[in-house]
């Protein structure tokens, strides 16, 4: 029972945030995705571009200028060059990654 009391409340909210909602007549909603895998790993990554480049690009973005610039900047840069930027951020990642989740403390 939710802590209101209100059991069929609580359990609706960990339905939804557990992906098990199936909407207001009982069917199973289907979001477009595919089952957990390689092709919903890039599904997702794919959806993230989509929204991170609405975002960037709105005309409310007061940054937006900058990002447009920094993009056409980008897309002269030597391939080479382009590899090795990857491979650093991939190691800088790597680095964060490990220091937030190191189980050290």
């Amino acid at each position: 029972m939710g802590k209101d009391g209100n059991s069929q409340r609580s359990h609706h909210f960990h339905d939804e945030a557990h992906g098990n909602f199936h909407g207001v007549h009982g069917k199973k909603w289907d979001c477009g995705l595919r089952e957990q895998g390689y092709t919903q790993y890039w599904q997702l990554k794919m959806l993230r571009y989509k929204y991170v480049t609405k975002i960037l690009l709105t005309d409310i973005n007061e940054m937006k200028e900058w990002v447009v610039r920094n993009v056409i900047n980008f897309e002269k840069t030597p391939l080479e060059e382009v590899i090795e930027m990857h491979k650093e951020a991939e190691k800088i990642k790597e680095v964060r990654l490990n220091k937030f989740f190191s189980s050290d403390e």
